[in-house]
């Protein structure tokens, strides 16, 4: 089983080029290394989903009523109070390191249910 390379991309400050950097990083590995490749946008602007799929055909899309993001979200509710125990499933459980250079550096993880189905994913989490 081959296992898909993940890059997150976060920082907390809008405007510093994680929508763009996605877009290119994901647009060189599905057009020029011919790599499967997911890239999720779960910011609320929607910008990589409009990169990708260009404003009129993402504003048909989204007036077609088709599925987005926020749906996923919207099948959870905010817990009421607190139950079970973080001790209860480790972090080996769930994640895979994949490479790590130092303990303050760069840690690669993968999420192995979704990540084994590409070679790539790049995901564009959202600023402030």
């Amino acid at each position: 089983m081959t296992v898909a390379t993940i890059a997150s991309l976060i920082n907390m400050k809008g405007g510093v080029g994680k929508t763009t950097l996605a877009f290119n990083l994901s647009w060189y590995c599905a057009w020029q290394a011919n790599l499967k490749v997911l890239a999720v946008d779960l910011d609320p602007q929607a910008n990589l989903s409009q990169s990708f799929m260009g404003a009129k055909r993402y504003r048909e899309y989204i007036q077609q009523n088709e599925g987005t993001i926020v749906e996923i979200f919207e099948q959870f509710s905010a817990p009421t109070r607190r139950q079970g125990s973080p001790a209860l499933v480790s972090a080996e459980d769930v994640i895979h390191v994949l490479y790590q250079r130092s303990a303050s550096t760069t840690t690669i993880i993968c999420w192995s249910s979704v990540a084994e189905r590409f070679d790539f994913e790049a995901k564009s989490w959202c600023g402030t």
